[in-house]
C-alpha cells in the first residue's frame, strides 16, 4: 500500500508540474506572476520531500551500483578460474596423449 501511495503522489506531483509548465508556457502573465509560481512550485517540492526522494534514490542507486560491480567481480573471478581449470585439463591430457605415442 505505501508503494501505491508513494505512485499516487508522484503522479500528483508530475500532473502538478506539467500544469505549472504549460500554464507558464501559454500565460501572458508577465515575470511577476511567473516568479509567484516558480515560488510555489519550490515549496510544494520541498513540502513533498522531493529532495529527500532523490537523496535517498541516489544512495539506492550507488547500492545497486556496488552490488552489481561486486557481482560482475565475482563472475570473471569464477570464468577466470574456469578458464585456467580448462587449459590445465587440457595440457595434462595433450602431455598424456604425447607419452601415449
Amino acid at each position: 500500500m505505501g508503494a501505491t501511495l508513494g505512485m499516487n503522489i508522484q503522479r500528483t506531483m508530475y500532473f502538478i508540474a506539467g500544469a505549472a509548465i504549460g500554464y507558464l508556457a501559454g500565460a501572458a502573465a508577465g515575470r511577476e506572476r511567473y516568479d509567484a509560481i516558480v515560488s510555489q512550485l519550490g515549496n510544494i517540492a520541498a513540502q513533498a520531500g522531493v529532495p529527500e526522494f532523490g537523496s535517498r534514490l541516489a544512495d539506492r542507486s550507488a547500492d545497486v551500483a556496488r552490488a552489481a560491480t561486486d557481482t560482475a567481480g565475482d563472475l570473471v573471478d569464477a570464468a577466470a578460474d574456469k578458464a585456467t581449470s580448462t587449459v590445465e585439463d587440457l595440457s595434462k591430457h595433450k602431455e598424456s596423449d604425447s607419452k601415449k605415442k
